[in-house]
């Protein structure tokens, strides 16, 4: 599962960075283009080359050791994907979380998981959108949820519902390659990813079985 889900990931990632670099260099050398159309297609192309720089951070992750029965502070681990993710124009609320819920689990897997939704929230979201992350502390999860009130529900993958497709490690890759990585991580892992549309807008939710104690690096086990 894992070399189907990448490759997909890593072949839409790089073919788009290659194809905004192949657009600017072609408007650069074309007489009479515009400021305006030269920097709109050099956004388009940083964001090609962002997109690899995480391909290569989560190429990374994959052989962290997966779940472990030891435990990784998914507070921590989630603040520090809030911390890493950002997207211009948008914002993210990082609600109060309960100290030290413990799950199992690799720090960096999990800090992944988390930044890619986190990602594809913010980047569905309207510009000066806001993203609520909550962490909670469950009988037997830890848990983060993602609402992004203001986003769009989403349909891809011919017309498949994004929970379908996320929840589907099987389906060839259809959708966003980040989201299905996510869910491909988390179910790794143990744990649940779960999609919802509360009064019209956009809820992950990313749950991880409980650990009784932590690793002695809690964010990067």
């Amino acid at each position: 599962m894992w070399t189907r889900l990448v490759a997909g990931v890593a072949a839409h990632d790089i073919n788009n960075a290659a194809q905004g670099l192949s657009n600017l260099l072609t408007l650069a050398a074309r007489p009479g283009t515009s400021a305006e159309a030269l920097a709109r297609y050099a956004a388009l192309a940083r964001d090609g080359l962002a997109d690899l720089r995480r391909l290569a951070v989560t190429l990374g992750t994959i052989s962290d050791g997966g779940a472990s029965a030891q435990g990784t502070r998914l507070d921590l681990v989630c603040a520090d994907a809030v911390t890493e993710t950002e997207v211009p124009e948008r914002s993210v609320e990082l609600a109060s979380a309960p100290q030290e819920v413990f799950v199992r689990g690799g720090g960096a897997s999990l800090r992944t998981a988390l930044s890619l939704v986190l990602r594809y929230c913010l980047s569905a979201s309207p510009h000066g959108g806001t993203v609520i992350v909550t962490v909670t502390r469950e009988e037997d999860a830890g848990s983060v949820a993602f609402d992004a009130p203001d986003a769009p529900t989403p349909r891809v993958a011919a017309a498949r519902p994004l929970a379908e497709l996320v929840g589907s490690p099987e389906r060839e890759l259809g959708g966003d390659g980040g989201l299905i990585l996510a869910g491909a991580i988390t179910r790794e892992g143990g744990g649940t990813i779960e999609v919802s549309s509360p009064a019209g807008g956009l809820r992950f939710k990313l749950s991880f079985p409980r650990a009784e104690k932590a690793t002695d690096n809690a964010r990067s086990a």
